[in-house]
């Protein structure tokens, strides 16, 4: 195997990491705004704590992948500080995870060209 198929690989390995961490992300933000926008609702005004029951538990696992995910990817040199920060932070606040897309964007492209922080 030569240097270029090493690296290339290396980078598709890469890229497709990022894309999970995203899927993840957009997966973890769309569990939390369903458990506090219509999930507990439902249970204090219409007194359905069932929907709770059902999306509680799915929040959570997604919420336990995506930070698991994202504690993986921490230390790669793509990402800054306040890059890991600002997706933390995004995990506790409803349908802020809609806001990183354009984040692993930007990180995508680096990942691409190169370049790194």
């Amino acid at each position: 195997m030569d240097a270029f198929s090493t690296k290339f690989d290396d980078i598709t390995y890469q890229q497709k990491s990022l894309d999970r961490l995203a899927f993840a992300s957009l997966v973890e933000t769309s569990t939390l705004a369903a458990l506090v926008f219509i999930a507990v609702p439902l249970k204090h005004y219409a007194h359905l704590p069932v929907a709770v029951s059902w999306i509680g538990p799915v929040h959570g696992l997604a919420f336990i992948f995506y930070v698991w995910l994202l504690s993986t990817k921490a230390h790669d040199p793509i990402w800054t500080r306040r890059d890991i920060v600002r997706l933390c932070i995004s995990a506790v606040i409803p349908l802020s995870g809609f806001f990183n897309i354009g984040l692993f964007r930007r990180r995508k492209t680096t990942l691409l060209s190169g370049t790194a922080r």
